[in-house]
């Protein structure tokens, strides 16, 4: 990587961090151009050679997370789901303060619902032979995107609650909530 890639990449990088700060007060659309940069101490001509606006800057970061729970849970062979629990966990607890603002209420949930497919995608891939997956109905679809949401909403609370209730509980329940899922499979 050269050194123009290197500064490019700060330079977003620095951009990020300041957006999530000010997020954490406001809201997107109410966040100056003028103001991010200062809190990134960058130029605003600088802010532009990157992005057109605050929302084309907050998608990116919503991508970054995107990619980072992708490639955490897709193209992996799990031995079982908590693994992939702990996965998840693990890329959350890489960047708190990332999934913070991604997952605080009033969020589009945008990033909810990717976050989703790929919850429902790693399990179909993980838990399925190609024989089930052909015969998997669309009665247990529901049941599985309501798991889903089910385990999204225990990441989310343990995220707003800091991330200090124990990894291995949480996963624990997460599993506890699979198997009453399961018994209905």
């Amino acid at each position: 990587m050269n050194e123009k890639d290197r500064r490019v990449l700060k330079t977003k990088d620095a951009l990020k961090k300041a957006l999530l700060r000010l997020v954490c007060f406001k809201e997107p659309g109410s966040i100056s151009i003028k103001e991010l940069t200062e809190t990134a101490a960058i130029n605003r001509a600088t802010f532009y050679d990157h992005y057109a606006d605050i929302y084309e800057l907050y998608d990116d970061v919503e991508q970054d997370a995107i990619d980072k729970i992708r490639d955490a849970l897709l193209e992996k062979e799990f031995t079982d789901r908590a693994s992939i629990y702990r996965a998840v966990i693990d890329v959350v607890q890489s960047s708190p303060d990332t999934f913070m603002v991604l997952m605080r209420d009033g969020s589009s949930g945008s990033f909810e619902e990717a976050m989703a497919q790929i919850f429902e995608m790693s399990y179909l891939q993980n838990e399925l032979t190609e024989n089930e997956l052909e015969s998997f109905s669309q009665d247990r679809r529901f049941l599985l995107a309501y798991h889903t949401q089910g385990c999204i909403g225990m990441l989310k609370k343990w995220i707003k609650e800091g991330c200090r209730y124990p990894q291995d509980d949480l996963i624990a329940k997460m599993i506890g909530a699979d198997e009453v899922l399961h018994s209905l499979f």
